[in-house]
């Protein structure tokens, strides 16, 4: 009992030093500040085939999949290199669009 209000006060009173630790430190970087975009998507596309490797080795089963900045992007793109495949679509908008333009309208759902 006396450990639990020892915590509510703790709690309630909040750690000041926290506080200042947070106004002093300096904004956290993004990772595509600190590595060029091209090594970021080697690394995505590197997981997903482990991943897919991974399902394969498990399950005895392939999988396609479709790497992009969105979830609808992603999941067009995984039927693009079926079956056991996978297939990036990079972030630009000339990507994007060049990647869309061509589809028929049915492949875009939603």
């Amino acid at each position: 009992k006396r450990l639990l209000d020892k915590r509510k006060t703790i709690q309630s009173k909040g750690d000041p030093s926290s506080a200042n630790e947070n106004e002093n430190r300096p904004p956290a970087k993004k990772i595509h500040d600190i590595l060029p975009l091209s090594t970021i998507h080697d690394a995505a596309r590197n997981l997903l085939r482990t991943i897919r490797q991974h399902v394969e080795n498990v399950t005895g089963l392939t999988c396609s999949a479709g790497l992009a900045s969105n979830f609808l992007l992603a999941k067009i793109a995984s039927d693009m290199n079926k079956p056991n495949g996978q297939y990036f679509v990079g972030p630009s908008e000339t990507q994007i669009l060049d990647f869309v333009n061509p589809l028929p309208l049915r492949k875009v759902n939603g």
